[in-house]
């Protein structure tokens, strides 16, 4: 691998250590109120734009750094960048909270509380799923930065980062209204087949405005 791509990916491995400190805040506004609406229309988009917020910063950084163009062949170096750092800060994220599952003592530092809780299969299997959407999403927030470059569309850059933000707080929205409100659970698909079933539509949205941009740009040029 490039130097300069592991650097990238090691930057958006550690990014996810340091966005997780934004937890103590959200600690605070899950206890200001707990409600299913709340929770998902107040603290899963504070969640979702810090999250989110890291992609974009690290995207647009590389690009400016490493000066990756606006050339026709570097669309798909874009998007494939914007998907790298977010598998690779998925995979840091994962980490960080499997590394506060086995030593809880250090969670306090990120505002969480990880003592009683137990690093299970189902845990490693929601989080090979989990990793596999954070890359989905920055591979939309790629081709927000791919169409700024391409089109000089500064609003691009916006509306791929919400459009990343809606998918992010559908998954998280979805898992916390069956939290509050489990006797629905048999409407959902089974859970082993509810986060691939996510994942599967996340890549189904990243293929099509992916291929949405490649046309806009052949018409243009």
């Amino acid at each position: 691998m490039n130097i300069k791509y592991l650097l990238i990916f090691s930057t958006s491995f550690l990014s996810a250590l340091l966005f997780m400190l934004r937890k103590h805040w959200e600690s605070y506004l899950i206890m200001l109120k707990q409600t299913c609406w709340y929770d998902i229309c107040v603290i899963q988009v504070h969640n979702a734009f810090w999250e989110e917020l890291a992609k974009l910063i690290i995207i647009g950084i590389s690009c400016c750094i490493f000066r990756i163009n606006s050339q026709s062949n570097r669309k798909k170096r874009i998007i494939s960048l914007g998907y790298g750092i977010g598998l690779s800060y998925g995979m840091g994220e994962a980490f960080l909270l499997i590394f506060l599952m086995l030593y809880p003592v250090y969670s306090h530092y990120f505002g969480l509380n990880t003592f009683g809780t137990i690093l299970t299969k189902s845990f490693i299997y929601e989080r090979f799923w989990a990793i596999q959407t954070h890359a989905i999403m920055g591979g939309v927030i790629g081709i927000g930065v791919y169409r700024y470059l391409f089109h000089r569309k500064r609003k691009d850059i916006l509306i791929f980062f919400l459009v990343a933000m809606l998918y992010h707080i559908s998954i998280d929205g979805s898992i916390v209204f069956i939290y509050y409100y489990p006797e629905l659970m048999k409407h959902y698909p089974p859970p082993l087949l509810f986060m691939p079933l996510l994942t599967l539509i996340g890549y189904g949205i990243l293929y099509i405005i992916g291929k949405r941009s490649l046309e806009v740009y052949k018409a243009t040029a």
